[in-house]
C-alpha cells in the first residue's frame, strides 16, 4: 500500500478531528492478546480509556483565555492524556506539513520556578534521545515556548499502560512476550549509556501494531547517563518501591544492574500478578527489597522453565555484584519460556 502524502491542507484539516481513530479490532486468539487486553485497547481506541475529570482544565483549553490552545505556534493541544509528579502531558496535532498526532509533556505551574527542576527536565529529554529503537519512545523536540516555559514532544502511542495488566493473571506466554519486548528496549536503552532508573509496569505502554502487541518504555524522568558520577544526580533515592533495586534505596550509583532489578521485578510480576516485595506498605516493601529473598515463581503455581526461575533469581539479587550486568540471561530464558508455553498453552 502507498504511503500517503501530507500536504498543508491534510495537517489543517486534521485540526478537525478532536479524537483517536478506532484502534483495529485485535484477533484476541494470538498467541500474545488476551481477549481482555484486546477489549481494552479497542476502548482505548474509541477515545474512552484513561480519562479523569479531576485532571484539571477542559481538553485543549488554555486555561488562561478558555480559547483552545496552540503551542509554540504548531501544537494545537487536542486534549490531557495524564499528569504525573514531574509532568503533565497532553495529545497534541502537529500542524506543520506533518500533520501528526504527538504527546507533549510539560513541567507542573508550581515546579516552573525551580531551576533544578528545569534542569532534570532537560536531562530528561537528552537521555530519552540517546537511543533508538522500537521499543522506546521517540523524541521528536523539546524547546521553549512564549514564555520561556520547557516542553517535550514525543511520539504518541494510542495504547494502555502494563500496569493495568499486570495485577491480572496472564497466560505465561502472553506475560513472556510483554516482557521480551520490554528486555530489548533496555538492551538498545543499557547500549546508548543510558540507565532508566524506574523500569515499572506504569511506565510501558502496550499497544497493538500489524495484529501483534508491541511495547514502548516510556518516561525518561529518572533516566541518567551510566557514567554520571553519583553526586550529579540530585534524584538518586527517587523511584517506586516495588521495583526499585537496593541500592537504589539507599541512594548507591545507579547502573545497568539496577534496571536489571526492576526488570525481573516487572517480570515476576506478569508471571505471578504481584510484584515480589508486595504492595502494602511503603515501609514494609522497601525492608523487603532490602533484606528479603522472594520466592519462585512456581511457588505461586506458575510453570515456567527452570532457565527463567534461574535468571530472576540472579536478577533479584540483594547485591549488585551477583547480578548479570546485561538482559541477556533473561532474555535466553524468556525466548525459551515462550516456546515452552506455546506447547502447554495451545488449544485443544
Amino acid at each position: 500500500m502507498m504511503e500517503h502524502s501530507w500536504t498543508q491542507e491534510d495537517a489543517l484539516a486534521a485540526t478537525l478531528i478532536m479524537e483517536p481513530t478506532p484502534a483495529p479490532r485485535l484477533a484476541a486468539r494470538s498467541h500474545c492478546v488476551s481477549a481482555s487486553l484486546a477489549a481494552e485497547l479497542e476502548e482505548h481506541g474509541r477515545g474512552t480509556g484513561h480519562r479523569d475529570a479531576a485532571w484539571g482544565e477542559p481538553p485543549g483549553q488554555d486555561p488562561v483565555n478558555g480559547e483552545q490552545e496552540v503551542l509554540a505556534g504548531r501544537y494545537l493541544v487536542l486534549r490531557h492524556l495524564g499528569s504525573g509528579g514531574c509532568g503533565n502531558v497532553d495529545l497534541a496535532l502537529d500542524r506543520s506539513i506533518l500533520g501528526r498526532r504527538v504527546a507533549i509533556k510539560r513541567l507542573p505551574a508550581h515546579m516552573l520556578p525551580d531551576p533544578r527542576a528545569r534542569k532534570r527536565f532537560a536531562r530528561e529529554a537528552r537521555m530519552a534521545a540517546r537511543a533508538h529503537h522500537p521499543g522506546l519512545v521517540s523524541v521528536y523536540d523539546f524547546d521553549h515556548d512564549e514564555r520561556a516555559r520547557p516542553y517535550l514532544v514525543m511520539e504518541y502511542i494510542p495504547g494502555v499502560t502494563l500496569a493495568t495488566h499486570a495485577r491480572q493473571r496472564l497466560w505465561t506466554r502472553e506475560a513472556a512476550c510483554l516482557a521480551l519486548e520490554l528486555a530489548n528496549a533496555l538492551e538498545a536503552l543499557h547500549e546508548a549509556g543510558v540507565v532508566h532508573r524506574d523500569v515499572k509496569p506504569s511506565n510501558v505502554m502496550v499497544f497493538e501494531q500489524w495484529g501483534q502487541l508491541r511495547t514502548k518504555l516510556v518516561d525518561f524522568g529518572l533516566a541518567c547517563p551510566l557514567d554520571a558520577p553519583a553526586e550529579a544526580i540530585e534524584d538518586a533515592t527517587c523511584g517506586t518501591p516495588q521495583y526499585m533495586s537496593p541500592e537504589q534505596i539507599l541512594g548507591a550509583p545507579a547502573d545497568t544492574r539496577t534496571d536489571i532489578f526492576a526488570f525481573a521485578c516487572v517480570v515476576f510480576e506478569l508471571m505471578v500478578g504481584q510484584p515480589p516485595a508486595g504492595s502494602d506498605s511503603r515501609r514494609r516493601v522497601l525492608t523487603r527489597q532490602l533484606y528479603t529473598t522472594p520466592p519462585p515463581v512456581s511457588a505461586y503455581g506458575v510453570q515456567v522453565p527452570l532457565s527463567l526461575e534461574n535468571a530472576l533469581a540472579r536478577a533479584l539479587a540483594k547485591e549488585p555484584e551477583h547480578r548479570p550486568v546485561s538482559v541477556t540471561e533473561l532474555q535466553d530464558a524468556l525466548v525459551e519460556t515462550i516456546h515452552a508455553s506455546a506447547v502447554r498453552e495451545a488449544p485443544l
